[in-house]
């Protein structure tokens, strides 16, 4: 979904992307993490044609962000691995409509100093 804004229109992916300081290829693994409720690094590589290292940094940026939670699964043979879950699309949706606000704030602001 394209939105446009004077002279150029965005997309809606873009403007997440860009309000949550996210990479090209965290978003990527971002917006196939909320296809699902938990996932393991990877069958998510797997799925998304990439090199697991190439998703492990990214799932680690995202994790740092505060985007996905770990979960520890223990092997019954010993040791334990961890999977993944995205935070709910509503908390993300209400991150992102806080930093549009906030960055509509500050455009608002800056054009009552403007010339």
């Amino acid at each position: 979904m394209a939105i446009s804004f004077a002279c150029r229109p965005f997309n809606l992916d873009e403007i997440v992307r860009c309000g949550l300081q996210l990479s090209r290829s965290e978003m990527r693994v971002f917006l196939q993490c909320l296809k699902s409720d938990e996932f393991a690094v990877a069958k998510m590589a797997q799925e998304l044609g990439i090199d697991r290292t190439t998703v492990q940094k990214a799932v680690g940026k995202l994790y740092e962000k505060g985007l996905l939670r770990r979960i520890q699964r223990n092997r019954t043979s010993g040791g334990y691995q961890y999977a993944y879950a995205p935070l709910p699309k509503d908390e993300v949706r209400k991150r992102v409509k806080e930093i549009a606000r906030t960055w509509f704030i500050e455009v608002e602001s800056s054009l009552e100093r403007w010339p």
